[in-house]
């Protein structure tokens, strides 16, 4: 029996207990981008103006073993990044998260399941994955398949499973494998209620027997109550209260009333603008229909609100003798966050200039390494323009260095090839093409490259072909047979 959280057959934690879970002065950022093309960008540059949305900003507490804390908070509060720096899935950006023990999660309907693989053939891969063997996995899986209850599609791919059979199946597995941490984030809002409570009373029965520690996260105050003796509420990314979920409710409830009731004024004073600022009939109309329902809805906001507040100085009444707030050990775990936070306040510069340190030798290396590719281009080009550049004296080398009718100039620029007198006589040609044909093979031309010149002059016999690194000259005659002249440009 509980009396102090005013919750039935819920076991309170042992304040000497292990403490399990500690997160101390947590911070994770995300950086939000337009486009894929930016988020790109953000690797190599800093972004100018960066929209950043701060999940957790601060976080401070301590779960002990055995104790089950429920999680409360809107959408986009930070829950379930809470969550995930606790199963290893993110990792903070500031602080310390400290976890010991096995964890098992809950975290989403296909986390961890190889879709393609069986539900029988998925308790093994969960086992291994969380280090049991072949034999502890054995013990489990009749348990694992009694409490989900999927008849003959324990061995039909998981993929053919509707998503309340997954969470049948994950939470089955989760519970029977006895983990030091139990973490559960809106798992249990899909299926039948049947098997809903059988997981609720499944959760008691850990915490109970195996004194397993469990983190509930749900939008159904109710669930939480039924498993929860300690409850937390997050609102963007900040423990707004931390202690008796009973009282962290009402405090929800009186921070949620509020807000609705701020943003309904916000509307109705924009209808009300406009109402004076039209002279349409039917605009002004349709503004008083608007005003009318907002105002209605306001003040059934303003009834549930001040019942809110009733309910919670009773029950700060009640319990600590007071009505003007909280005096329990939630409070002191408040003044806590408030000096671990102006102590994070007081390092702020600190943590600054570390970011832009960071940051300046984020753009030195990139500039460093973009200096180092450019340097490796021009000098690949370099080398490429040396080695092309035209040895004639190589070239004279692989035709035949013996060879008298092979003449280069004094100034290296030029180079002839002519024929020989006997082979003119004979009227035989085939020595020097020979050459030439050597000659053209040493300086990479291709065999076709006569064809495949552009002819540019033609004059007394001399015929003249412009390629690419040189140009050549070339005459026949029977008097003079064949000469070939290749000239650098």
């Amino acid at each position: 029996m509980n009396e102090l959280h005013g919750i039935k057959d819920l076991k309170v934690a042992d304040e000497n207990a292990e403490v399990i879970i500690k997160f101390d002065n947590v911070c994770k950022t995300y950086t939000l981008y337009r486009n894929d093309q930016e988020r790109f960008k953000a690797l190599f540059f800093k972004p100018r103006r960066p929209v950043q949305n701060h999940a957790l900003d601060h976080i401070n507490f301590e779960v002990r073993k055995g104790e089950a804390v429920g999680i409360m908070g809107d959408n986009g509060s930070g829950k379930s990044t809470m969550l995930k720096t606790i199963t290893g899935v993110t990792f903070p950006d500031e602080g310390t998260v400290q976890v010991k023990g096995v964890v098992a999660a809950l975290l989403e309907l296909t986390a961890g399941f190889a879709l393609e693989m069986t539900g029988r053939e998925n308790i093994y891969l969960k086992g291994y994955v969380l280090g049991l063997n072949d034999d502890e996995i054995k013990d489990i899986e009749e348990r694992v398949i009694d409490f989900a209850e999927l008849g003959d599609y324990i061995d039909q791919p998981v993929r053919t499973y509707s998503s309340g059979m997954k969470m049948r199946l994950g939470f089955a597995i989760n519970v029977n494998i006895k983990p030091d941490v139990l973490v559960v984030d809106e798992a249990l809002s899909v299926g039948d209620a049947s098997f809903r409570t059988k997981c609720k009373t499944k959760i008691k029965e850990v915490i109970q027997e195996e004194d397993v520690t469990v983190l509930f996260v749900s939008h159904n105050p109710a669930s939480v109550k039924e498993i929860c003796p300690r409850s937390i509420y997050l609102k963007k990314g900040h423990i707004i209260f931390d202690g008796p979920t009973e009282e962290t409710h009402l405090v929800y409830l009186v921070d949620k009333r509020k807000m609705q009731i701020e943003k309904l004024t916000n509307r109705l004073n924009k209808f009300k603008e406009t109402l004076n600022n039209t002279d349409d009939v039917a605009l002004i109309k349709l503004s008083n229909r608007k005003i009318e329902k907002i105002t209605a809805r306001i003040e059934i906001l303003k009834e549930d609100l001040e019942q809110n507040i009733k309910a919670l100085a009773d029950y700060r009444e009640e319990h600590y003798g007071t009505s003007s707030g909280n005096i329990s050990k939630s409070k002191e775990a408040s003044e806590e966050v408030k000096a671990k936070a102006n102590k994070a306040a007081q390092n702020a510069e600190k943590i600054v200039l570390q970011k832009a340190a960071n940051g300046t030798f984020r753009k030195v290396f990139y500039g460093l390494v973009a200096v180092l590719l450019t340097g490796f281009v021009i000098f690949a080009m370099c080398f490429s323009i040396l080695n092309a550049r035209i040895d004639f004296q190589s070239v004279y080398n692989e035709i035949g260095a013996d060879s008298k009718y092979c003449v280069i100039a004094e100034d290296g620029n030029s180079m002839t090839i002519d024929s020989n007198p006997e082979d003119i006589a004979e009227n035989n040609n085939h020595e020097i093409v020979k050459m030439i044909h050597n000659a053209n093979k040493t300086l990479g031309l291709p065999e076709s490259f006569f064809s495949k010149m552009k002819k540019t002059h033609e004059k007394d016999g001399i015929v003249k072909y412009d390629y690419s690194r040189l140009k050549l000259e070339w005459s026949r005659s029977p008097e003079t047979g064949l000469r070939v002249t290749y000239i650098k440009k």
